[in-house]
């Protein structure tokens, strides 16, 4: 998503929600993308429970496209760590304006992942 933003001046600002402590999402962010904003949803994920983001069913978790997204993924130097929060979580992506969701992409499993370049002919095409 970096790349995408970085390739975009039109790209809308982007603000990360993630499950880890402040000072974790904070130090991750400082390495990973130190422009970037981001927010901890803890304790107990009222963000993620807000937006409507279910756990994740076993067949979401582990399944072929999963494993040959793993299996990428690890092939491009992207190795797992230690689970942060909640590691059957779903996650979500969403264009809100003010309290309105404009646009929402459903993650279809664990591995899943948007082209982020496309998002924004995406949002202009579905708002």
């Amino acid at each position: 998503m970096r790349a995408a933003v970085a390739a975009n001046s039109n790209y809308l600002p982007v603000l990360f929600v993630h499950m880890g402590a402040p000072d974790a999402g904070a130090g991750f962010f400082a390495d990973m993308w130190p422009q970037a904003r981001a927010i901890a949803d803890a304790p107990g994920l009222p963000l993620y429970r807000a937006f409507g983001l279910e756990k994740g069913t076993p067949a979401q978790m582990m399944n072929l496209s999963v494993i040959a997204c793993s299996v990428r993924a690890i092939g491009k130097g992207n190795i797992p760590g230690k689970p942060v929060g909640d590691p059957l979580q779903m996650p979500g992506l969403f264009l809100v304006q003010g309290r309105r969701v404009l646009w929402q992409r459903d993650y279809k499993h664990a591995g899943d992942s948007p082209v982020w370049a496309d998002l924004p002919a995406q949002w202009l095409l579905n708002v």
